[in-house]
């Protein structure tokens, strides 16, 4: 079992209507395990980016590796601007499967 922090800066540029660049910072904080993980992730909002007075972004959760290829995960998110209207900014309970193809032996 492992306790594995990460940080990191994020650039984001955008061209067309809304022609902005910006710098936004993150980090994470994983406890794992051979088949699991729960931890958290954040990365910070931008203004010019994300819209004025928008808060910055966590997501708490676990994961379970169903293999080396898939993993099931499930979660709170914060910000999940999910089907629009008034509650577009609220957090979204979530589940979700990720698939890593290819990779070499």
């Amino acid at each position: 079992m492992a306790l594995i922090p990460s940080a990191g800066v994020q650039w984001i540029s955008r061209t067309g209507d809304n022609d902005q660049d910006a710098f936004k910072f993150f980090g994470s904080l994983l406890f794992k395990a051979p088949m699991w993980a729960v931890g958290g992730e954040y990365l910070m909002a931008d203004d010019d980016v994300d819209g004025e007075n928008t808060d910055d972004f966590y997501w708490l959760g676990g994961r379970f590796f169903l293999n080396p290829m898939i993993t099931l995960q499930a979660g709170y998110i914060n910000n999940a601007n999910v089907g629009g209207g008034e509650d577009a900014g609220d957090g979204k309970f979530h589940i979700g499967a990720q698939f890593a193809f290819g990779g070499a032996k």
